[in-house]
């Protein structure tokens, strides 16, 4: 994620009970179009 941007995040109860650490990994890996 970038220093500077705002993000918002939308996602199922059941995913957002996983630890902080692997959403942000997710999230990282998804916007940088790794697959």
């Amino acid at each position: 994620m970038a220093a500077g941007n705002d993000y918002v995040i939308v996602g199922r109860e059941d995913v957002l009970a996983i630890p902080f650490g692997q959403l942000k990994a997710e999230l990282s890996r998804r916007l940088r179009g790794a697959r």
